[in-house]
Order: structure tokens, then C-alpha cells, then sequence
């Protein structure tokens, strides 16, 4: 059953600057599926199936079949200190089997529909789960070193800001790290400063490789002739999207974007000012 929840008014700004009301949802279960992870999972809300994507943290990483999913996965080894992939991936699926058996009793799902970017046909939502028992699961999950604090933040439906629960997950993740819960048995106390300064070189030189991208947008970005790298420059296109806009080319407009599966006239209006067609010969 849906109820809308009006009295929490949230101050975070989403899409054109407005506030949004959390809509909540009750006797919410667990779908399976194989996209489900630690922090993301299928939902079947009354009579919607969503995807929801957790506010806040992020579990290791399970799937390595593409590029950036490598990349994130070697950065998530740095910030835990182990060496090897491997151990992400092997506690990102610890963290998949504990969400689904957390989940394993009807709970409540909030959300305001806030879509992760890059979704496309099938958008993830942000949302906060509260279990069966009244505990929330990123606060759950952090507390037993399944996942980081790092993520999309949000006021929380129970009133908490910002700041209050961000600081409240950090105490969750510093008890983890100081029992040795969770992933952070696995971290090298020797090793961990040495990738950590891998990791912020790292992230310094993803900065730079951001500003130069940006620099293509002081021009405009050709829709039938740039390519992948140049066309990720643009705001709220990813490596999926850059995908798709190469496979539909030629493009004899800026408007034909639309037949690009994930581009509505919200994104195409996001993106015009950057944009321009040449011949698409």
C-alpha cells in the first residue's frame, strides 16, 4: 500500500530547484533478480516494481564486465585498503547475500523518485529502506563494513539532516573498521596508506581529465561526429548513454536526440546549449 507522507517537506534541491515530498511505501518485498546487489536491488512496491539505489553508502562492487566498472572497482580497493579486486568483489557479494537476507520480511520503502544518472529505460531510484525491525539498512549495512559512506545524500524521512546522518554513518563505519567487520578484515594496516595515496593521485588526475572534457563544452559538441570521450563530456551523459547516441547517428537535428532510449526533453533541453548537428554523412 502507498501513503504519501506531505508533512516531510525535504530542502535538498533535485531537478529545477524544487523540494520534494518523500512518498513512502508499505509491505514492500524483494524481487530476485541478477541485477540485485548489496545497495541496489528490484523491489515490488503494492502494485510497482522499482528499482531502488540506497542514499548514502556503497557496497563493493560484484560485476567487473565493463571498463568503469573495473575502474570503480580498483578505486574501491584503494579506499579499503586490500590489494586485490578480488576482495571487493568477493565482499560486494557477501554484502548482495546480506541485503537479500535482511530483506527477507516486508519493509518500507521511501522515496521522491530522484533517478541515478545514466539509468535510462530502466532508472534506479534513490531510497531509504527501513527493515521489518525499524533499523535502516545503509545504517545496518555500514555498521557491518558491507558498505562505505559515500553516495547521494538526503534529509531523512524521520527529520535527521544531512549532517546528522552523515556523522551518525561515519561513527557505523568507524566501529567497523576499529572491529575488523566485514571488508575491513580483510584491510592491510600497512598497505592502506600507501593506496590511499593512490587513490587521491588517482582522483586528482580523473579532476584534471574532467577539466580538459569541460573545456570541449566552451565550443559545442558535434552529435554525429564526436566520440564516446568527447560526447561523456557532456552533463548527464555517461558511458552508456555516449553508447547510444553513436548507435543512432546520423542525426539531421538536435531534436532527434529524442529517439535516443534515456533522452526526454528535460535531458535534450540539458544539453542543447552544448550540442550541434552537422551533415551526418
Amino acid at each position: 500500500m502507498k501513503a504519501v507522507v506531505p508533512s516531510v517537506v525535504l530542502a535538498a534541491l533535485l531537478a529545477g530547484g524544487v523540494a520534494e515530498a518523500w512518498e513512502r511505501f508499505e509491505q514492500v518485498t524483494l524481487v530476485p533478480d541478477g541485477r540485485n546487489d548489496g545497495d541496489s536491488f528490484i523491489v515490488k512496491a503494492g502494485d510497482r516494481q522499482l528499482h531502488a539505489r540506497l542514499y548514502y553508502v556503497d557496497c563493493p562492487e560484484t560485476w567487473d564486465g565493463a571498463s568503469y566498472q573495473q575502474r570503480r572497482m580498483r578505486e574501491q580497493a584503494r579506499y579499503f585498503g586490500v590489494e586485490s579486486v578480488d576482495v571487493v568483489k568477493q565482499y560486494g557479494e557477501l554484502a548482495g547475500q546480506r541485503t537479500a537476507e535482511l530483506l527477507r520480511e516486508p519493509f518500507t520503502l521511501y522515496t521522491v523518485f530522484h533517478a541515478t544518472p545514466g539509468g535510462g529505460e530502466n532508472p534506479r531510484y534513490y531510497s531509504v529502506i527501513i527493515l521489518a525491525d525499524g533499523r535502516n539498512l545503509a545504517e545496518v549495512l555500514a555498521a557491518e563494513g558491507l558498505a562505505r559512506v559515500l553516495g547521494v545524500q538526503r534529509e531523512m524521512p524521520d527529520g535527521r539532516s544531512v549532517a546528522e546522518m552523515d556523522a551518525e554513518l561515519e561513527d557505523h563505519q568507524l566501529a567497523a573498521m576499529m572491529k575488523r567487520k566485514g571488508i575491513w578484515s580483510a584491510t592491510d594496516p600497512d598497505l592502506l596508506p600507501v593506496l590511499r595515496a593512490e587513490r587521491r593521485r588517482q582522483r586528482e588526475d580523473d579532476n584534471e581529465l574532467q577539466r580538459s572534457r569541460r573545456q570541449v563544452l566552451v565550443g559545442s559538441v558535434d552529435i554525429n561526429h564526436a566520440d564516446e570521450r568527447d560526447l561523456t563530456a557532456l552533463p548527464g551523459v555517461g558511458d552508456v548513454m555516449a553508447k547510444r547516441i553513436v548507435a543512432h547517428r546520423p542525426f539531421s537535428s538536435t531534436n532527434d536526440l529524442m529517439r535516443v532510449p534515456g533522452i526526454g526533453p528535460a535531458t535534450l533541453e540539458r544539453l542543447r546549449p552544448h550540442i550541434s548537428v552537422s551533415d551526418g554523412s
